[in-house]
């Protein structure tokens, strides 16, 4: 349909060739490939220039509108006559693209008047280098072990390195691993780039360290995080307080998550008989939206709560980004007014629910049900009969029990239908939860409640910190109290802006990350605001429009 020659797509399904889309850093592109596909309907499509002889491409479905991986393409191939013996890579991939596309992406190292920003070394200024779209770690990691309980916990520069068989897959030696490298001062020491003389007037720099094999492990099973795209740094912040969380602290060595965890009070008030029920759930993280109307101040939605500013919203259901500024003090800041209040002595409280028992519908399918239209209580009963993971099944048992009186009635779990031991795991799901701290019944719990999914029977075991079994052959007992609930309900409760994380680009897809923490550097008496932008660090003279943009900020109490 045209005369390029690269960047060529094959279908799949009929052996039509056409140019892909036109891509940052690739070949240009008229997407001839993907009009034939829109007037055929014919969805898949392999990148000619990308296929190698160990039988990867990049396989695109302009169905799906996003990439796949084809486990038959070498027989899909051959169909066509393109055999993988002797093929050679001669394009980029998708992948190899995406990073250029994000490492273009460069936050301002000079001052409005055009001066380079001063570069900082030190203990505790060490940068990290971009292990390609890997931004989004190292600032959340930067400002992580800014904190003092994270640092209390994982750095111990003089004592060695815990014992183990295997430490590249040991989270607790690969944090005391990068700890060090970021607190200890010695991976931070400036040095004149290669091919500039010493008495040049070029800054001195420093190389950073490749955290590599500590994003290799904590990636590892994750279904976005262990691969090489850009990811969300909020996302990877509750996926880092997960895994710390779940793995083995010696005595002595508590969970630094803690200091991050609160009790939120919800009460919920029935219109009609006026009775209560109040609920206390723990958290670890405020998200609000950024609202889309200036705030005034003195008024009730004035929010001093920001913590994930959550700027992405769906736009013809691409992750657009909202570039609101969001105004932030530098001082103190009273969250006296968010306390709970004391309850009225005389209001009558709703029956308590237990709500020990409950079921998770498997995400991927009950989405795939909600969009062709049924109900969430009829897709949440439905997947609760059938297994929770076959989409056919779930409904078929949907038609069949259409006319059923109480269809439309919320799921209703009996005990004795939920007990631990109803739905025989897999040994080794198991064994893999035991190896990050969960005994054996709150794992067979948590797989039951899954339908074996270890990724999101891992997820259940997070959001059911107190979750004991249920046995009904046995006396009740009440459950002990918890000795130390997290949080603070002291006064005076002010908070100080400690660190934030900051994202430019329009989509959570491509973009860069940074972090800018407020840092007392050596011989200095008052903290300065410190940008670490991948291995470069230097000291940042204007901070406000980076503080109103932000999508993560981190607060500590004063």
């Amino acid at each position: 349909m045209c005369e390029l020659k690269e960047n060529l797509w094959l279908c799949l399904e009929c052996g039509n060739t056409g140019c892909g889309r036109s891509q940052f850093g690739g070949s240009k592109g008229n997407s001839h490939a993907l009009a034939h596909a829109e007037s055929t309907s014919h969805g898949v499509a392999v990148k000619l220039g990308s296929i190698t002889a160990e039988g990867t491409a990049d396989v695109y479905c302009y169905t799906c509108n996003e990439e796949r991986t084809d486990p038959e393409l070498a027989k899909h191939l051959a169909h066509w006559d393109i055999f993988l013996a002797g093929r050679e890579k001669t394009e980029k991939s998708l992948m190899e693209m995406q990073v250029e596309h994000n490492l273009s992406w460069e936050f301002s190292m000079t001052t409005d008047d055009g001066r380079e920003l001063t570069p900082v070394f030190g203990p505790g200024l060490t940068g990290l280098i971009n292990l390609g779209n890997s931004c989004y770690l190292s600032s959340i990691m930067q400002c992580i072990f800014s904190i003092t309980g994270f640092q209390d916990r994982y750095y111990h520069p003089t004592e060695e390195p815990p014992l183990c068989e295997a430490p590249a897959k040991d989270l607790e030696t690969q944090m005391r691993k990068l700890a060090d490298g970021l607190l200890s001062g010695r991976y931070s020491q400036g040095r004149i780039r290669s091919g500039v003389t010493a008495d040049s007037s070029d800054p001195p720099r420093q190389n950073g360290l490749a955290p590599a094999m500590f994003k290799y492990l904590i990636g590892k099973g994750h279904e976005e995080f262990a691969t090489m795209r850009q990811q969300d740094a909020f996302e990877f912040l509750l996926h880092l307080f997960k895994c710390v969380s779940l793995s083995k602290h010696s005595d002595g060595q508590g969970n630094p998550v803690k200091q991050f965890r609160f009790l939120v009070e919800q009460r919920l008030q029935c219109l009609s008989c006026k009775r209560a029920r109040y609920k206390i759930d723990e958290q670890d993280n405020i998200s609000i939206v950024v609202p889309a109307r200036r705030a005034t101040p003195g008024s009730d939605k004035y929010d001093l709560l920001v913590v994930n500013a959550r700027r992405f919203e769906l736009v013809n259901w691409v992750p657009t980004k909202l570039d609101i500024p969001v105004a932030v003090d530098d001082g103190a800041i009273d969250f006296e007014p968010y306390l709970s209040k004391a309850h009225d002595p005389d209001e009558e409280l709703l029956p308590d629910v237990d709500d020990r028992v409950t079921f998770v519908p498997n995400g991927a399918v009950l989405d795939q049900l909600l969009s062709m239209g049924f109900p969430m209580a009829r897709c949440e009963k439905a997947l609760h009969a059938t297994g929770n993971s076959d989409p056919e099944s779930a409904m078929e048992w949907l038609f069949s029990h259409m006319e059923d009186p109480d269809i439309d009635e919320p799921l209703v779990l009996d005990k004795s239908s939920s007990k631990p031991n109803s739905v025989e795991q897999d040994p080794a799901k198991i064994a893999q939860l035991g190896e990050m701290g969960i005994d054996d019944m709150k794992a067979q719990r948590a797989l039951t409640a899954t339908g074996g999914d270890v990724n999101r029977a891992l997820d259940w075991v997070f959001s059911h910190p107190d979750d004991q079994p249920v046995n009904e052959d046995q006396p009740s007992h009440d459950e002990p109290s918890r000795e130390d609930p997290p949080g603070f309900d002291s006064t005076p409760a002010c908070y100080q802006l400690r660190s934030i994380v900051c994202h430019k680009g329009t989509s959570v897809h491509a973009g860069h990350y940074v972090a800018v923490i407020r840092k007392l550097l050596p011989g200095q008496s008052e903290p300065v605001w410190v940008m670490f932008n991948d291995e470069k660090v230097a000291k940042l003279e204007d901070v406000e429009q980076m503080k109103k943009t932000a999508y993560v900020y981190f607060f500590t109490r004063l």
